[in-house]
């Protein structure tokens, strides 16, 4: 049986260590910058001139019980006594409130927090898979939890469960001289509540470890382990929403209106036809415990690719004879009502990730034919060949001008796949050729070593037998067989990138080595796919919500593509569809029915990032705060988010529905 290894720090009576005792690399659980378990009070501002006055509670005493510790704190309004004990084989923490002012407290949002300093800041990959975390957080009110998964593969993991009181939202407080290595210190915050004077109110919560991947079978065995279910979170608007609930006679309400169920083994079901766009918040109950459950619903997909394109097109893209952005396409800030540019911040710029406009754009006049689209893209070209593109030698630049000051391996393969769109759509042998003096060139400059988001092996391969350019593409297979042998040769071991270790540097192994795999039909490579896929799935979480089920952490994006510069969870940032993208390909190759489906459910839940008006939205913000700065946003600018319309596209053949 696993057991906990715990220890205290009696001078403000935190907890200083969280370690599983058959744990050989001896991992701290609870490793922050702040200590697990102290408490944030926060008052927003008053009459008094008092400006978001942020106290964490004074600590008063501690002493020792059997199997733990009781400390006491104390803000301006509450008296507070906390017990950390092992009891078996669960570690408990109960956090009680008193009153100690004269009158009722009304405790807001995000006002009162408990810090559980889950590891999770990054280092190198042969760190952070013996002795980092994966946090998936989900406070729904009474049903609220926490798994955290090692990010190597492990045969334990760590659970959290909310046992008494509410869980209504999380916050993030992260060490900004790390950049984009540190999602931060979590704040589990206290749903809204009013207490009467010399009255007290109780958090309680069990930690536990458990059978790695098994997280709700074992969290479902606590009363409040209410799991909800979904084969999809986001529904397009001629769709229903299903789900299950693992209890029997739940009542579910939306708007206050109770919804029609039905009951059977043990669960309840329920089945809704959406009237509306966008969220649909699901209460439920069952012996009064209270949740939620969150969905999306979004207008068909062909309509919506249609009118983002034409978004772009209208009013993303730059007109100004003689100007070398003349017929870019920008980031739109969705405040301002303007187009944005700043060549001298590469997330910025014309260049880069804005190229999956183009890619979209491409994509859709190979459905939908258009004169008027068509000479956007052609204008379209003309600038990417001109500025960041030598289609004659090959070569990809960072920013206009073809500055070659700086050679970032994530461009080329970009560019690869917008050249190969290009020809699909003009069916011009031309594109084909530049196409591979592209790779040439990139695989010339160290690119047989990296892991790209963007190359698309076994469409390039495809490509150029078709067109009967035999010799290319069988020069073309040797080139992508080294650039996945060193892949197989690396494993897990993943060398650094722009952030140390993250999702789109496990992506890429998954997603090249199930090419190869489709590409030569040989079993060589499933094993190491295998592998690759296991590594990556742990990026995503399971909640109940169209923000986080399959969808990977990421949490750095807002900051480099986002008008607001805030550091935090995004969720999503559509950089997520990468994990899609290589779950269906590792499907394809291993016919494992599986990945298929949570590639299904990521996917459609990138969408909330777009309108129906054409409107995008690079990224969703959401913790409550970000060191002290309010989340819970769509960030404005319509910035890099286009590549998730293009892969759905891509894999799923969307434009008919």
């Amino acid at each position: 049986m696993n057991k906990f290894l715990v220890a205290y720090d009696m001078t403000d009576g935190s907890v200083r260590s969280i370690i599983n005792e058959a744990d050989p690399h001896k991992m701290n659980f609870a490793e922050g910058a702040m200590h697990w378990g102290l408490i944030r009070d926060a008052i927003f501002p008053d009459g008094e001139g008092r400006q978001n006055l942020t106290e964490v509670a004074r600590f008063l005493s501690c002493k020792e019980i059997e199997g733990g510790i009781e400390a006491t704190y104390q803000t301006e309004r509450f008296f507070i006594t906390v017990t950390r004990r092992v009891v078996g084989d669960r570690f408990c923490e109960t956090y009680r409130f008193k009153n100690i002012t004269r009158a009722e407290v009304f405790v807001s949002r995000g006002q009162l927090g408990i810090y559980a300093t889950f590891n999770e800041n990054y280092d190198l990959a042969e760190v952070c898979l013996q002795n980092r975390c994966h946090t998936h957080i989900w406070c729904g009110g009474d049903v609220s939890f926490v798994e955290a998964r090692k990010m190597g593969l492990c045969d334990f993991a760590l659970g959290l469960a909310l046992t008494e009181g509410s869980l209504d939202t999380y916050s993030v407080e992260r060490d900004l001289k790390e950049w984009s290595n540190d999602r931060g210190d979590f704040i589990l915050h206290a749903s809204p509540f009013i207490l009467p004077a010399g009255e007290e109110t109780v958090i309680s919560w069990e930690l536990f470890w458990h059978e790695d991947g098994k997280f709700y079978e074992a969290f479902e065995k606590y009363e409040r382990g209410i799991v909800i279910r979904s084969d999809a979170f986001t529904v397009f608007d001629d769709e229903e929403i299903r789900f299950e609930i693992n209890r029997p006679d739940a009542r579910v309400f939306l708007g206050g209106k109770e919804i029609p169920t039905v009951r059977g083994d043990g669960k309840t079901f329920v089945t809704y036809k959406p009237s509306a766009l966008h969220e649909h918040i699901f209460a439920i109950e069952w012996k009064g415990i209270r949740t939620k459950a969150e969905f999306y619903v979004q207008t068909s997909f062909r309509e919506l690719v249609k009118a983002r394109v034409e978004f772009i097109v209208n009013k993303q893209q730059y007109h100004h004879a003689g100007s070398p952005i003349d017929g870019a396409y920008l980031i739109y800030d969705n405040e301002e009502e303007r187009m944005y540019y700043d060549d001298q911040a590469g997330d910025h710029n014309a260049c880069r990730e804005r190229l999956v406009m183009g890619l979209l754009v491409a994509k859709y006049l190979q459905y939908y034919p258009d004169d008027k689209i068509y000479a956007s893209m052609m204008k379209y070209y003309d600038f990417v060949s001109r500025e960041f593109y030598d289609d004659e030698k090959g070569e990809v630049y960072n920013t206009i001008g073809r500055d070659p000051s700086r050679v970032r391996l994530y461009n080329g393969p970009w560019m690869g796949m917008f050249i190969l769109e290009m020809y699909k759509l003009t069916h011009d042998k031309s594109f084909l050729k530049k196409m591979c003096k592209l790779f040439d060139v990139y695989y010339s400059i160290g690119g047989e070593r990296f892991y790209p988001n963007g190359i698309t092996m076994i469409e390039t391969y495809d490509a150029l037998k078709e067109a009967g350019m035999e010799d290319e593409a069988e020069a073309m297979l040797e080139k992508f067989k080294n650039h996945v042998g060193n892949i197989v040769k690396i494993g897990i071991n993943y060398p650094p990138h722009e952030v140390k270790y993250e999702q789109t540097v496990v992506s890429p192994g998954l997603a090249l080595v199930s090419q190869m795999a489709l590409i030569t039909k040989d079993p060589f490579y499933l094993p190491h796919a295998k592998l690759q896929a296991k590594m990556l799935e742990r990026f995503c979480g399971e909640q109940p919500s169209f923000h986080f089920n399959q969808l990977s952490i990421r949490h750095w994006d807002a900051f480099w593509f986002g008008k607001r510069r805030l550091y935090g969870d995004t969720f999503p940032h559509v950089a997520s569809i990468h994990s899609s993208d290589a779950f269906l390909q590792y499907a394809d190759a291993s016919g494992d029915a599986y990945y298929r489906d949570i590639a299904w459910r990521g996917m459609r839940n990138n969408l909330c990032c777009f309108r129906e008006d054409g409107r995008a939205y690079s990224s969703y913000v959401y913790p409550f705060t970000v060191n002290g700065e309010k989340g819970e946003y769509y960030d404005p600018w319509a910035n890099e988010q286009d590549g998730a319309l293009y892969f759905m596209i891509k894999y799923f053949g969307l434009l008919d529905k």
